[in-house]
C-alpha cells in the first residue's frame, strides 16, 4: 500500500506560485517597421500565448510626451492598432488587455523609436572661407542626407557633393561675381530630397 504523503504550507505555496506562472499570460508586443518614419504608415500589435478561441484582447497605445492616444483596437487573439508615425511617436507607451476592467492583468510595453525624416528646411546662404565667397547648403534630416551642388540650367550636372552631413559649403571663383546665382542644391537621405537655390535677388 503506497502511503499518503502529506503537504506543509510550504509546499501548498510553491505548487500555487508555480501553477499562477503555468497559467499566466505572456503577452507579445510587436512594431512594424522596425525602423519608424515621419508620414509614413505603421503598427502595433499584441498577442498572448493563450488559444486563439478563447481571448478577445484591447491594445490602447499613448504618446507620452503630449499624453494622446495614438489608437486602439479590438481583436481575437491579436489585436492591433495602425497609425501614420509624426514625430510624437518615439515615446509611446501601450496597454494589452483581455479585460479592460482590470488592468492589473494587462501586458504593459514601453516604446522609444528614433524617428527618422526626409530633408526639411534645406536652405542656401552666403559665406567667405579664407577670403574667398561662399555659398553653404544647410538641411535638418535623420539619417544625414547627401547635399550636392547643381547647375540651375543644368541640374544633371553635379558641381560638388558632400555624403551624409547636413552641410556642404562651395567656394565660388572670384572671376565670376555672379556665379552664386548659378547654384542649387539637392538633399537627398534616401528617404526624400528637398531641393534649394538662393532667392531672386540675392
Amino acid at each position: 500500500m503506497i502511503g499518503t504523503q502529506h503537504l506543509s504550507s510550504t509546499d501548498i505555496s510553491r505548487i500555487s506560485h508555480i501553477l499562477y506562472f503555468c497559467h499566466s499570460q505572456i503577452f507579445k508586443f510587436e512594431v512594424q517597421p522596425k525602423e519608424l518614419v515621419a508620414g509614413h504608415s505603421a503598427s502595433i500589435s499584441c498577442s498572448t500565448n493563450d488559444e486563439p478561441e478563447t481571448e478577445n484582447l484591447t491594445i490602447l497605445c499613448q504618446a507620452v510626451s503630449t499624453q494622446s492616444l495614438i489608437n486602439s483596437h479590438i481583436g481575437k487573439h491579436i489585436a492591433q492598432i495602425n497609425f501614420t508615425v509624426s514625430f510624437q511617436h518615439d515615446n509611446i507607451t501601450c496597454l494589452c488587455c483581455p479585460d479592460m476592467n482590470d488592468t492589473k492583468k494587462c501586458g504593459k510595453k514601453h516604446f522609444v523609436h528614433r524617428i527618422k525624416y526626409s530633408p526639411r528646411n534645406t536652405q542656401i546662404y552666403k559665406g567667405e572661407q579664407e577670403g574667398n565667397r561662399t555659398i553653404i547648403c544647410e538641411t535638418d534630416s535623420d539619417p544625414p542626407a547627401n547635399l550636392t551642388w547643381e547647375r540651375v540650367e543644368k541640374p544633371n550636372e553635379d558641381v560638388k557633393s558632400c555624403i551624409n552631413i547636413n552641410r556642404c559649403v562651395l567656394v565660388l571663383d572670384p572671376k565670376w561675381p555672379d556665379e552664386l546665382k548659378w547654384y542649387s542644391c539637392l538633399a537627398n537621405n534616401g528617404i526624400g530630397e528637398e531641393r534649394n537655390s538662393l532667392p531672386h535677388g540675392e
